[in-house]
């Protein structure tokens, strides 16, 4: 990848949200806030992609398997993700959201229009992901005793 084409992408978002000096610091790396979504900028030079991800947030304990399908569903094809992945680091057990933009094949504007779309999945998630939170605090009914649960056996 060249540093050249990172860095003019990067300049285009940072003439787009008015940070004239927008740019990667010398480990490839840049930080942007918008609004609650925290978005970080990774360039790899290997592999000539941009790598963008935010920290969605804590995944609550308690989380049902009906929110566990609904991410794994957003994540098939990126249907619910906009082409971006949904995923779950294991150390910090937080949520992030994930998307490779390969420099060498997207214009200013494509890459500008990218950035937004991923901002806006990104909020969309947290939220989803702070109500489940708050749901799944919430006491759960038992099985009633002597009583198998559905789907058990199946």
């Amino acid at each position: 990848m060249s540093q050249n084409e990172a860095a003019g992408l990067l300049a285009a978002l940072g003439r787009q949200v008015d940070i004239a000096e927008l740019a990667l610091d010398e480990a490839g790396c840049c930080v942007l806030a918008f609004d609650d979504v925290v978005l970080h900028f990774e360039a790899d030079g290997q592999s000539g992609r941009l790598f963008l991800y935010a920290d969605l947030g804590d995944a609550p304990d308690g989380l049902g398997e009906a929110f566990h399908r609904e991410l794994l569903a957003a994540n098939l094809m990126w249907q619910g993700t906009g082409g971006a992945t949904l995923s779950l680091d294991p150390a910090g057990r937080r949520f992030v959201l994930g998307h490779a933009v390969p420099v060498d094949r997207i214009g200013e504007g494509d890459f500008v229009a990218t950035v937004e779309r991923f901002v806006d999945i990104a909020e969309i998630w947290q939220r989803r992901i702070a109500d489940a939170g708050s749901q799944a605090a919430e006491p759960v009914e038992p099985h009633p005793a002597g009583i198998m649960p559905p789907g058990l056996l199946a």
